[in-house]
Order: structure tokens, then sequence, then C-alpha cells
């Protein structure tokens, strides 16, 4: 084989080595909220304790970006995110887990470094969609739930 036929190849396999390092590159500085320090709320009767940063609803498609963890700062907390309809159906969206600095330091708990999440979904059209979302943090087997409405 030539050395010409080989160029391609290389060529593909740079690319793919400098697209591989720069997503891990941007991953941390893209994906981590470098905010100030959001508002404590807390929602009884659970200890599910959150802030929304970013919410907005479209017509097709809803994004919600915050963070939650449980007040005691228990760790391996599973959060899920739904959509409220308006007959009070929860439909789970899609979720990705961010860390969040920020909320770690101020509680002064590790536990709270992947407590951030966005979430986002496209919107059915066949649905009544609300603009209500369901926050749900489960550990063990007990979930605390807290609702927020996006204005």
């Amino acid at each position: 084989m030539m050395l010409k036929d080989k160029i391609p190849t290389v060529i593909f396999i740079g690319s793919l080595i400098a697209c591989a390092f720069f997503l891990l590159l941007s991953r941390d500085s893209i994906n981590s909220y470098k905010a100030a320090l959001p508002a404590l709320t807390v929602d009884k009767p659970g200890n599910l304790i959150f802030s929304i940063d970013y919410c907005n609803i479209e017509p097709r498609f809803s994004l919600i970006a915050g963070w939650a963890g449980l007040s005691n700062g228990d760790i391996n907390v599973v959060t899920k995110i739904y959509r409220v309809d308006t007959q009070g159906n929860l439909y789970q969206i899609h979720k990705t887990t961010i860390r969040r600095p920020d909320i770690v330091e101020a509680r002064k708990n590790a536990a709270f470094s992947h407590a951030g999440f966005v979430a986002s979904a496209i919107n059915a059209s066949n649905t009544n969609m609300t603009n209500r979302f369901v926050i749900e943090l489960e550990k063990n087997g007990q979930k605390n739930m807290v609702t927020y409405e996006c204005k």
C-alpha cells in the first residue's frame, strides 16, 4: 500500500483523536455552572432542597436546569425530572447530571458534587402539558418530590 493511500486514514484518525480531546476538555467547562450561589428552597414534608437556574417552555420544546439534593447530604440519590400534563399525569424527561462545585462549597458537603441537572424534552403535539415540572429524588426506595412551575 502506498503512502498516498494512507493519508485519508491518517487524517480521519487524527480528526477522531482531536474531537475526543476537545469533547473531554469542553465537558468540564460547558456543563459546569459557575453562577453565583442560588437560593436554597426547602419543600416539606420531604427533605428535598433545590433551586432552578433556568426554565423555558416553548410550544415544541421544554428545558429546565438547576440542582436538587437531600438536605442531609445523602449520596447515591437518583434524580428524575417529569413534565406534568393537564390531567396530572407525569412524563419523565431526559436528564443530564452536572457537577456543581458551588453547591458543594455552600453546603460544605461533597455529596452535592453531582446535584446539578439539565432536563429537556420535545413536546408532543397531542398532549396538553402544563408549565409544571416535578423533581423527584429517590434513595433506598424513599421518594421525595417537589413541583416547580416554570413562569
